[in-house]
């Protein structure tokens, strides 16, 4: 891996760039470990709109991790990351932090209402493809919601319960 190349090309506004650096700081990959070196790289490349960088920038805020703990940055970084892919981590991570009280009021009920918001823009094969959207519009949770072919099984699952005990809350 040529560093220099890469650190141009980050500095050039290479957000996946960016967010590769950024790992490479993160672990100490032939650049030495900086954590707040990687997390400034990311949240550059989450700034630019790289997806996978949203989430990481909100896990840093949420962990500490190259920057000091702030649940409301992280709360924001999250709903980016949900808002531009829905992906599963991101979802779950902001139900509990909503569930917790961090960086938002605990309320169950906004938090379901911005996911199911999000979830809506989805494409309209979704209701095969994602089970939380069909927990949401069935009510409902039965393990023929998911096939071997989600990768994030485990924690479609996770989620997919956790959401079904909130709604069974709010019924």
């Amino acid at each position: 891996m040529d560093v220099d190349k890469l650190k141009a090309w980050a500095e050039a506004g290479d957000a996946e760039v960016m967010y590769n650096l950024g790992l490479a700081y993160r672990t100490g990959r032939e650049v030495d470990k900086d954590p707040a070196e990687a997390h400034r790289l990311f949240e550059r490349a989450a700034t630019a709109g790289y997806a996978e960088a949203m989430y990481t920038v909100a896990e840093d805020y949420y962990t500490g991790t190259g920057v000091a703990v702030d649940y409301a940055a992280a709360v924001k970084w999250l709903k980016e990351s949900i808002t531009k892919w829905q992906d599963v981590p991101s979802m779950q991570l902001f139900l509990d932090m909503c569930q917790a009280g961090q960086g938002m009021a605990a309320n169950d009920a906004t938090a379901l209402e911005f996911l199911a918001a999000e979830l809506d823009k989805c494409p309209q094969n979704i209701y095969e493809e994602h089970p939380l959207k069909r927990i949401m519009i069935f009510g409902t949770y039965s393990e023929d919601m998911f096939s071997p072919a989600h990768e994030d099984i485990t924690e479609y699952r996770r989620l997919a319960c956790q959401v079904k005990r909130i709604l069974e809350r709010k019924g």
